[in-house]
């Protein structure tokens, strides 16, 4: 189908949906099925693989306790590479933080999942908007959607989803013609990387 505003609505909103469904579903059951084949042990606690995760985590831990970015309290620190993603995890301790490290390490397997998700479905309307082919847009949503490592990443505790989502939004919204909200989101896309 081609990219043709003329279309009746009741036919645009069935290529929305599409665009919509299609690579969004795709991504949830890469992520579900990711968590299967890596789960671990359920009497174990939960946690994420790498150092860098736990350090942003501290990071967030302390942006939430102090407003201060750091790692040792009270001795402001530039050792987060993400403080966008910090920022991000603060607000996950402030909701979540004091119910157990549990609760919070599947928020935010559950948030950078949320991001996965609005990359693939993000990549879809992009390539929609780009070359106005509904079939090649859905397969590029799903692409992104099913990709081993970008749906793994939702449970690394890095800002691996929150950048991703951020620059195709970015370049989504410089391609609507809103540019200053384009330079917005991709400042925050610097940010979070």
């Amino acid at each position: 189908m081609d990219h043709d505003d003329s279309r009746p609505l009741r036919g645009r909103r069935q290529v929305f949906a599409t665009l919509i469904l299609v690579p969004g579903a795709l991504a949830v059951v890469a992520i579900v099925t990711v968590w299967f084949v890596s789960k671990p042990d359920p009497d174990a606690d939960l946690g994420f693989r790498l150092d860098d995760a736990w350090i942003h985590m501290v990071y967030g831990r302390e942006l939430a306790r102090s407003g201060m970015l750091a790692y040792n309290p009270g001795t402001p620190a530039t050792g987060a590479t993400s403080p966008l993603w910090a920022a991000l995890l603060a607000v996950l301790h402030l909701f979540v933080g004091a119910t157990s490290p549990n609760t919070l390490v599947v928020a935010v397997y559950i948030v950078s999942g949320v991001f996965h998700v609005a990359t693939a479905v993000g990549c879809a309307y992009l390539t929609y908007r780009l070359i106005g082919r509904s079939t090649e847009a859905v397969v590029a949503g799903a692409l992104v959607g099913v990709s081993p490592t970008m749906a793994a990443a939702s449970f690394s505790g890095m800002e691996v989803s929150l950048t991703a989502c951020l620059l195709v939004c970015g370049v989504l919204v410089y391609h609507l013609g809103h540019l200053r909200a384009a330079g917005w989101t991709l400042a925050l896309a610097c940010l979070a990387r």
